[in-house]
């Protein structure tokens, strides 16, 4: 899942529930299709969960942890945004999800997707675990992590052992509490593959997702979760136990962070190694103005809000290409949906696609007329704010209508936490995967000129399409990132072995299958 993870250790002087409740609304651009609250306090939990965004909390949920005891002076609060990539869409599978045998609980928020848990979930089951209703992989893991724990393994242990486990089979940042009687710990682990931050306010620790979800706590500092990092506090003592898994593990076991993350995910004025997302998205823009440079006398202008900062880097390099270009606002962003911070494909599923496109743009025709426009986005995934664009462009004046896109050509979905499904991607539907990947120029002469069908709007088409190239991305990528990034979404060569690819999963991971003694899933046997 691409979600919002948060926890809060309150310190002497409490953490309002209001405070909380802020935070995890700053991180619904990670997840609008349901949200959750667990409060621990002496060995016992209180889970509250709801349909929408930290806003959207029911009044009578609200008023409940206000008048709880527990929630007011809890030890420790887990928080959650999702949307859903695994199991149904219902407040079951909605986080804090939670895991029991006896008096021993494990509840988790994660952040990620991790393959073949039906095996972990099916011998939990039948060794009498409770999963309370969850049916999302999620649960799978924090039965796994119970499972570990039972069987004997110390908390840092167990969590290495599912760690090793689930590293080969996708990606994940946990935050968690493990209760035993009236012991309380709280735990992460970060693999790398998704961001996770922290954070000291008015003597609470906190952590989040990403630095942009500290908005509202003043000065506060967010400082980076390692990768390749384990952590458990000991509630009662206050008594750190931390783990470097790189130092335990043999061969590669951390990633750098899903390119994706910053193409489209993370907030515009989050950090990764200490830039700001804007500014490598610019330079995914410059990328593509070198690449692709405009005609003179072009007007470049945005898909808002996702292809902003592309659109800025674009037009900063093509003014030093071509002098003869204009930078002009010809599609507006409508005030509701921008408040809400809707996304394009993801979100408020019970309208109709149109209507959805009609609450969040509106075209300035006006701006358009007699013009060369290159509209710039930061991706195409299923098509759909693509194929409502050019319906309502061909009703306009321009003498020509170019979409450029900041991403390479989506060739795969997204197995780890991006809601992505082969199933919905254009670009495969036109051309083999194997064609596209070898000469990205077939498919973009394709799509400008014979474009392509969307089921809702009928045929797609623009006077021309193109794409950022792989090898510009990853330029960009190997100057901001350090590590071994995930390119499986736009060249198929995935950091982690999923259904598609059990066949032939990559080498190093067989490999640190094999060193480490990982249980394979039948799949792989």
């Amino acid at each position: 899942m691409g979600c919002g993870v948060l926890a809060v250790l309150p310190g002497k002087k409490g953490f309002v529930l209001e405070k909380i409740l802020q935070v995890l609304e700053s991180e619904k651009n990670r997840g609008d299709d349901g949200s959750g609250l667990l409060f621990l306090k002496n060995g016992k939990f209180i889970v509250e969960k709801w349909a929408g965004t930290a806003r959207d909390i029911p009044r009578h949920v609200f008023d409940n942890l206000m008048n709880s005891p527990t929630a007011r002076k809890a030890e420790l609060v887990l928080g959650h945004a999702r949307y859903a990539t695994k199991g149904k869409i219902n407040l079951d599978n909605n986080h804090p999800v939670i895991a029991s045998k006896g008096n021993t609980s494990i509840a988790i928020v994660m952040n990620g997707e991790v393959s073949f848990t039906e095996r972990w979930r099916e011998t939990a089951l039948s060794k009498g675990i409770d999963l309370h209703g969850s049916t999302n992989d999620s649960v799978a893991c924090a039965a796994k992590i119970l499972m570990e724990f039972i069987e004997g393994r110390h908390l840092n242990n167990a969590l290495l052992e599912f760690y090793k486990q689930a590293f080969p089979f996708g990606g994940f940042t946990i935050l968690g509490a493990l209760i035993e009687g009236k012991k309380g710990h709280f735990f992460y682990l970060r693999e790398g593959l998704r961001p996770l931050h922290f954070t000291e306010f008015n003597g609470s620790r906190i952590f989040f997702s990403e630095t942009s979800h500290a908005r509202g706590l003043g000065e506060a500092k967010a400082l980076e979760v390692p990768a390749g990092s384990i952590g458990v506090l000991d509630l009662k003592k206050e008594k750190w136990k931390k783990t470097n898994v790189g130092k335990k593990l043999k061969g590669t076991s951390l990633r750098a962070l899903c390119p994706y993350e910053i193409a489209y995910f993370q907030n515009y004025d989050s950090k990764v190694n200490g830039l700001t997302v804007d500014n490598i998205r610019r330079d995914f823009g410059r990328e593509l103005a070198r690449e692709h440079p405009p005609e003179a006398g072009s007007v470049i202008s945005w898909i808002p809000n996702s292809g902003i900062n592309a659109t800025q880097g674009y037009f900063e390099k093509a003014l030093d290409i071509q002098s003869g270009v204009k930078f002009r606002q010809v599609i507006t962003r409508r005030e509701e949906s921008r408040k809400r911070g809707e996304r394009s494909f993801l979100g408020y599923k019970s309208m109709s696609l149109d209507e959805k496109l009609k609450r969040k743009f509106k075209i300035l025709f006006p701006e358009v007329k007699g013009e060369k426009v290159v509209l710039i986005d930061d991706s195409i995934v299923r098509g759909s704010v693509a194929a409502w664009l050019s319906k309502k462009f061909k009703k306009s004046e321009a003498k020509s209508v170019s979409l450029f896109l900041a991403w390479p050509p989506m060739i795969g979905g997204c197995k780890a936490g991006i809601d992505l499904d082969d199933s919905e991607l254009i670009a495969p539907k036109l051309l083999k995967v194997r064609d596209i990947v070898k000469n990205q120029e077939k498919l973009e002469k394709k799509l400008s000129e014979k474009g392509f069908r969307h089921k809702r709007f009928g045929l797609v088409k623009f006077n021309a399409v193109r794409y950022v190239s792989v090898s510009g991305v990853k330029k960009v990528f190997a100057k901001h990132l350090k590590g071994r990034i995930c390119t499986g979404c736009f060249e198929g060569n995935y950091s982690y072995i999923h259904k598609g690819n059990a066949c032939c999963p990559p080498k190093w991971l067989v490999e640190f299958i094999e060193k480490n003694k990982v249980e394979k899933p039948k799949e792989l046997k």
